[in-house]
């Protein structure tokens, strides 16, 4: 895949309801910012499009017939395993939500977002920071906070050894909590909200996305 210099985030759109996606690609080409180079209809459609075709973003629908996104995104990591993906979420069951962040999804869109929220989604994935909109992480902390906690013994091992202030993060960033929300919370700026951020992630050897089911499994929250 070639490199980007134009400034303007390549997207490929993968989904099988003809309305959304027409819709929706017209809405993104609009945006100065994006770009929809190709559209796919099928999970097997956008494999062969990825082969051949030079794109930043794709944004995978999670449910379709035939090849699923999650094998869909299983398959395209083991040939392309640097490319950003986000899913495209309507009523998905949380344990799919979790299946997609561990086969490498770079978060999850619902498909009520905003061309503004989906240009900023992308901006963030491309930046290396994980993106989980407000409506997929509540469907994921309320199943495993309803449901008998399956501690992750590791997680919580890692999280007693950090300070109460890299604790108030890790419990923050749980909760869906923006950078400037957490500044907040702990009394710091929001620049050093962000160095609090990147230290607890590191300490936890964890991504942002990945980090809220596992505090939500563990009955952290």
């Amino acid at each position: 895949m070639t490199q980007n210099n134009s400034g303007t985030i390549r997207v490929l759109f993968v989904d099988d309801d003809e309305i959304y996606r027409e819709n929706t690609v017209k809405a993104l080409n609009a945006n100065p910012r994006l770009e929809v180079v190709a559209k796919a209809t099928s999970g097997e459609e956008a494999l062969e499009i990825a082969d051949n075709t030079d794109f930043d973003v794709m944004l995978l629908d999670v449910t379709m017939p035939g090849l699923d996104g999650i094998e869909t995104l299983q398959r395209l990591n083991a040939v392309h395993p640097n490319c950003v993906v986000l899913m495209l979420t309507a009523f998905e069951r949380p344990e799919s939500l979790q299946q997609a962040l561990s086969s490498g999804a770079r978060g999850f869109l619902t498909k009520e977002s905003t061309v503004g929220e989906i240009r900023e989604a992308c901006e963030k994935a491309l930046r290396g920071e994980q993106v989980l909109g407000t409506e997929p992480l509540k469907r994921i902390t309320d199943f495993y906070v309803k449901g008998t906690p399956e501690v992750d013994e590791e997680f919580m091992a890692k999280y007693h050894e950090l300070s109460p202030r890299h604790q108030k993060v890790v419990v923050g960033l749980a909760k869906g909590l923006t950078n400037r929300e957490i500044a907040r919370l702990i009394g710091v700026t929001e620049a050093s909200a962000t160095t609090y951020i990147k230290e607890a992630l590191s300490q936890m050897g964890t991504r942002r996305v990945q980090l809220a089911y596992k505090a939500a499994k563990s009955g952290l929250l």
